[in-house]
Order: structure tokens, then C-alpha cells, then sequence
């Protein structure tokens, strides 16, 4: 049966309603009352610099969202997909998967891994970062089963590699 994890927005949610209210708190403190008024100062360049910010978060948000990726694991095939393209990758065009822990930014917060993939007919490493999909430690757990059940080497940790 396959399993489908899609791409967490949180942090984009976050990111994009700190910046918001740190815009509207900046402006607030900076305003100036004056003669029963509440003028607002926003020839400012921090004002500038936090709509900027502003500006680039609901971007990625916008982005993220309208792309809608999604990880579905399937018996006999990975698939990756957005709103606008499906890659499917078959055991066979895997040489390996390597895992290796990321460790959390948060002060307390678990290490989840990063899946990389050494495809055959590509140079660079395809990476999965995990912890950016909902329900993170099952996507981990199916990911490494399936790699298991469909003979494909698995690396864990930090392992070199002949010539490196």
C-alpha cells in the first residue's frame, strides 16, 4: 500500500507572521503622536528592509504552497511530485541511499535524517531533507524499509567513499 507524506508549510507560516508583526510593531514604536494624531512613519529604512522581508516570505510561501510537493512510497518505486511535474525512481536506477542525521537548530530537538540518492544517470546526489515532511519519523522508517525490501544499498553516517 503506498504511503504519501507531504511537504510541511509551518515554517514558511512562521517565518511570514514574525516578519508581519515585527513590521507592524516597528512601525507602531517609530510612529509619532502629535496633536491628538497617530502619524505613521514609513520613510524609514528598517521599514523598508522589514517590508523586503515581508515580501520574500509570503513569496516562498506562495511558492511552497502552489507547488504542493509530496514523497509517495510505493512497493517497487519512489515517487516525487508538485503541481507541475512527477519524477518516479525505480530501485534499479538507485546505486545507493545514504542516511545521515541533521541535527535540529532547536535547542532539545531530535536529529531526523537526511536521505541522499546516488542515482545512476546523475551526477549529484538527490536529497531528501526529511524533517521538512509531515509525519517525519515515518517517512524515515518507510523510506528505509523500502530501501531494505527492494535490495538497494543503504549507507548510515558518515562513511567515505573510495578516493575521497
Amino acid at each position: 500500500m503506498p504511503e504519501s507524506f507531504r511537504h510541511k508549510l509551518d515554517v514558511y507560516y512562521v517565518a511570514t507572521i514574525a516578519y508581519v508583526l515585527t513590521l507592524i510593531a516597528y512601525v507602531a514604536v517609530r510612529g509619532t503622536v502629535e496633536g491628538g494624531k497617530f502619524e505613521v512613519v514609513l520613510r524609514d529604512p528598517i521599514v523598508y528592509l522589514l517590508a523586503v522581508c515581508t515580501a520574500a516570505s509570503l513569496v516562498g510561501l506562495g511558492i511552497s504552497a502552489l507547488l504542493g510537493r509530496r514523497v509517495i512510497i510505493r512497493d517497487n518505486r519512489l515517487v516525487f511530485i508538485t503541481r507541475f511535474k512527477e519524477r518516479v525512481i525505480q530501485p534499479e536506477d538507485i546505486e545507493w541511499i545514504g542516511f545521515r542525521r541533521e541535527e535540529a537548530k532547536v535547542r532539545g530537538g531530535r536529529a531526523y535524517p537526511t536521505a541522499r540518492f546516488k542515482l545512476r544517470n546523475r551526477r549529484r546526489l538527490l536529497r531528501l531533507r526529511v524533517a521538512n515532511f509531515e509525519r517525519k519519523s515515518e517517512l524515515a522508517r518507510a523510506l528505509k524499509e523500502w530501501t531494505t525490501n527492494n535490495n538497494v544499498t543503504l549507507l548510515r553516517g558518515k562513511k567515505k567513499r573510495g578516493g575521497q
